[in-house]
């Protein structure tokens, strides 16, 4: 490549030479001095003495543009992100730019895409909204910030309307929501989840490990409402187990009297068809077999307003690995228990249901028994007032063509009210399926058989001694 000779003037006139490339079109000498020089070329430097800078004169607009302090330093004009102050020649929105005081911008297609503080670097996509900052004050931070408002931030003690403790990661959505990630020695490391609509830094949720006694609690609305202790125990509604076995232990909730320990499992979205499992409890062994099982089962099929089911209860027996239906109660609250059946003994008491559902069982011990005197003969022979019927039976359970025999409650209760069985208590069920008990007018409800036999062993025996006496009498006669 050729090379030129130009000549450059210093303040006293002496010609320096110097070799420079043919880039430059042509340099007019000029001396340096403190007054701007009155002539115009397309091409003009100036040392002006007075302010101690280097000039060039911008031919566009006939002004001086500051190249650098006679000291040394390299001056640029201010620009801006379209037009920055020091840009590439092939691309003259591409380059550094003065956005403010202390500030230096770096542009790309005459958008800003970072900028540097004094405290703090942007960064920004080319969209209205920063994007990314790193704030480099007291409060070291690194923000992630969308439409405007800072999203995330790490360090700091004010992403969005958020202000709490330092050493945290915070995540905020403008005044929306957020969520702080801190550490503090006194209390252990703490996950908070909060809104800040309110204007403040209330916390609606709080994951937290406590040093004090190695649990993990989980809080809402401020109030703890989990906790896994240092055992490995989950404690729900309570904050310590009633004692060292429970894995899972459930309180009801203290801020209702009485607040029941509700636990609710539900299916999946499609609703059963009949004999279908809703939820399955199953109670495994340490080796994997099943120990015993509790099935939630349509009892018919379930539509959008009707949800009938049955509870069916499994155990296993010695030397399987399988459970087996033990008992069920059906949508109507009957029970079924076919192993109950097959249990069959000689001993043991019978079983009645009271009108009011309960079950019991029924006794003739000395030691259930109080105020005992021999039965009178008048209320035995009252018995014999009773009808004896032959009938056919209305109860669902019972074959209609089938005949039976029996007496009738309400004949036999105006005998003797102590041989039947009374209804005290009407049944009803509230809005949550609870039975409600109220009292009503005693009606009989069945005959009590079993109570028949006092009576008629008293009968039995009068009329043993009858006929002893009459045959007492009738050998006398004889023997006359």
């Amino acid at each position: 490549m050729a090379t030129h000779d130009y000549v450059i003037a210093n303040a006293s006139g002496a010609a320096v030479r110097a070799d420079l490339n043919n880039a430059l079109a042509a340099i007019v000498t000029n001396n340096s001095n403190a007054t701007e020089p009155a002539t115009t070329y397309a091409f003009q430097w100036w040392a002006d003495t007075t302010a101690g800078q280097l000039k060039l004169r911008n031919a566009a607009n006939d002004d001086w543009v500051i190249i650098q302090e006679l000291d040394g330093t390299m001056l640029m004009e201010d620009g801006s992100a379209a037009a920055p102050g020091l840009a590439f020649a092939a691309d003259l929105d591409t380059g550094f730019f003065r956005p403010a005081a202390n500030q230096l911008g770096v542009a790309t297609n005459g958008v800003e895409r970072v900028e540097f503080g004094t405290s703090e670097v942007v960064f920004n996509d080319g969209g209205e909204d920063i994007d990314f900052r790193i704030e480099g004050d007291t409060n070291s931070a690194l923000f992630f910030v969308d439409a405007g408002a800072e999203a995330v931030g790490i360090g700091t003690t004010s992403p969005g309307s958020w202000n709490n403790s330092a050493n945290q990661l915070v995540i905020s959505k403008a005044d929306d929501c957020g969520i702080t990630i801190d550490s503090t020695s006194s209390t252990g490391s703490s996950i908070h989840f909060g809104d800040g609509s309110t204007g403040n830094e209330a916390y609606r949720g709080i994951i937290r490990y406590d040093n004090a006694d190695d649990s993990m609690r989980f809080s809402a609305a401020s109030s703890e409402a989990m906790r896994i202790d240092s055992s490995g125990r989950l404690l729900v509604g309570t904050s310590s187990a009633y004692n060292s076995s429970p894995i899972l232990q459930v309180k009801g909730y203290t801020g209702s009297p009485g607040g029941a320990g509700w636990m609710s499992v539900a299916s999946g979205s499609n609703l059963p068809s009949v004999n279908e499992n809703i939820v399955l409890f199953s109670f495994m062994a340490g080796n994997g077999n099943e120990a015993a099982r509790i099935e939630t089962e349509a009892d018919a099929a379930h539509t959008a307003t009707s949800s009938a089911g049955r509870l069916v209860f499994f155990t296993t027996a010695d030397g399987a690995s399988a459970p087996t239906e033990r008992l069920k109660i059906n949508r109507n609250g009957t029970l079924f228990s076919v192993p109950t059946y097959d249990n069959a003994a000689a001993i043991g008491a019978n079983v009645f249901v009271d009108s009011d559902g309960s079950i019991g069982r029924s006794t003739s011990s000395i030691k259930y028994k109080t105020s005992v005197e021999t039965i009178e003969y008048t209320y035995s022979d009252a018995l014999l007032k009773c009808r004896p019927v032959w009938y056919r039976s209305t109860c669902s359970r019972d074959n209609p063509n089938y005949g039976w025999w029996g007496f009738i409650a309400e004949e036999v209760a105006a005998i003797d009210p102590r041989l039947v069985f009374w209804k005290t208590s009407e049944v009803t069920y509230d809005e949550n399926g609870s039975a409600v008990q109220t009292p009503c007018d005693p009606e009989p409800e069945g005959v009590a058989y079993d109570r028949f036999v006092p009576h008629l062993l008293n009968l039995i025996k009068r009329q043993k001694e009858q006929i002893e006496a009459m045959e007492a009498r009738l050998s006398a006669l004889e023997g006359a």
